[in-house]
């Protein structure tokens, strides 16, 4: 079994967590990154060193992108994204709090 770890720690908050979560990624699906409820509004070093040792221990990594059930339009999750991909090297998204109503 593989997990989706959404570890919404900041890595100089518990380096802890970090290094166990890098140590155990050959049993994970994906790691969130989740620096600033999306990637902020410029790079974190912290979270930076932190994906580039997941991403050296063979982790995959997505950005966690808000949807705001529909509210936010689309063209800034797509900039969130970019910025994800730009600073963190993600391979993808998690988008959370996503509209369960067809027309959303």
């Amino acid at each position: 079994m593989n997990l989706l770890i959404p570890l919404y720690v900041h890595p100089a908050e518990d380096p802890g967590a970090w290094h166990r979560l890098i140590t155990g990624v050959s049993r994970t699906y994906a790691v969130v990154l989740n620096p600033a409820n999306g990637p902020g509004r410029a790079p974190d070093p912290a979270f930076a060193k932190a994906a580039e040792a997941l991403r050296a221990a063979g982790a995959r990594l997505l950005g966690y992108l808000d949807t705001d059930y529909g509210a936010r339009e689309p063209a800034e999750i797509t900039a969130d994204l970019r910025r994800h991909q730009e600073w963190y090297a993600v391979d993808g998204c998690f988008l959370d709090q996503s509209p369960a109503a067809p027309e959303a």
